[in-house]
């Protein structure tokens, strides 16, 4: 179908960003994973299909030619997606390479779409603050324990005899 055509090209372009710097990590095979997941507008078979294509595209090097059929039978909006896509792909580990940049660079080209989207899009990642911890969710893990109310704490007492008998040490 077009939407399995549009879906398996988003997953060749991310897995070129995604491999530009060397093998892909678990971490940003996961997240295409969950990613993929998301796409509720394809069907069981399509996404089956698209795990193995993901696999392969991420087992070699991804290449970038022969698409410009595929992206012209795309509109606008679906290309604008494809690219938001793509730069959410090379921000999943928070480090993006010059590689990285110069890869995006070519597939905004590609899509048709206006480079300066892209450094706007990564100014905003780069400047856009994180919430580490969202309102509401309860932390999980370890709670760390207050001081006890039993603690004596121990205060500094001169003792007014050394002191002297110091000062008399001192002064002979």
């Amino acid at each position: 179908s077009a939407r399995y055509e549009a879906a398996a090209l988003t997953i060749q372009l991310a897995a070129a960003v995604a491999s530009v710097v060397g093998k892909p990590d678990d971490g940003d095979r996961i997240f295409l994973l969950e990613w993929l997941e998301t796409w509720l507008h394809l069907s069981e078979p399509e996404k089956a299909r698209l795990h193995a294509r993901l696999r392969l595209e991420l087992s070699g090097a991804p290449r970038l030619t022969g698409l410009k059929r595929t992206i012209e039978a795309l509109d606008k909006s679906a290309r604008k997606a494809i690219g938001d896509f793509v730069v959410l792909v090379a921000q999943a580990d928070a480090v993006i390479t010059p590689a990285e940049i110069r890869t995006l660079e070519r597939i905004f080209k590609l899509l048709l779409l206006d480079p300066a989207g892209l450094y706007a899009k990564l100014h905003v990642a780069a400047t856009e603050p994180v919430a580490v911890v969202p309102a509401g969710v309860e932390r999980a893990g370890h709670v760390i324990p207050t001081a006890p109310v039993d603690v004596v704490t121990r205060r500094l007492g001169l003792d007014p005899n050394k002191v002297s008998a110091l000062q008399k040490d001192s002064e002979r």
